[in-house]
């Protein structure tokens, strides 16, 4: 055991103290890093307000497609009558994993001229 302890005491001997020129030299880098930090900060807060206005002009041509939810919203309609219309093949629409997306093209055309309502759930089953 004290062959052991000889042995390995460099890892148990306490780490000397840095010296007063390593800890000035430390926190004058910290602050150094201090300063970057905040610079950096104030260029993407800039970033970000020049681009605000960009993003709140975008509409469904800026992007490839939007979701069925985001369609219909904008355009005020339900979104079962959605649904109806991408199951009869009327409204264009393309699956990504589990989500629904409407082309930028179809939605245009759709929130310019609408969608027409369905038959009623009645005048469906006699078909």
């Amino acid at each position: 055991m004290k062959a052991f302890v000889r042995s390995h005491a460099a890892a148990f001997a306490p780490s000397p103290t840095p010296s007063v020129t390593a800890l000035a030299e430390g926190l004058a880098a910290i602050a150094r890093l201090s300063d970057i930090t905040h610079r950096l900060e104030a260029v993407l807060h800039r970033l970000e307000q020049d681009a605000a206005p960009a993003r709140s002009q975008q509409g469904p041509a800026d992007n490839f497609a939007m979701s069925v939810d985001e369609l219909c919203r904008r355009g005020g309609f339900s979104r079962s009558l959605a649904y109806h219309h991408i199951k009869q093949g009327t409204l264009p629409s393309v699956t990504v994993g589990r989500r629904r997306l409407i082309p930028s093209a179809a939605a245009q055309e759709v929130l310019a001229r609408g969608l027409p309502n369905a038959p009623h759930h009645a005048d469906a089953r006699r078909r």
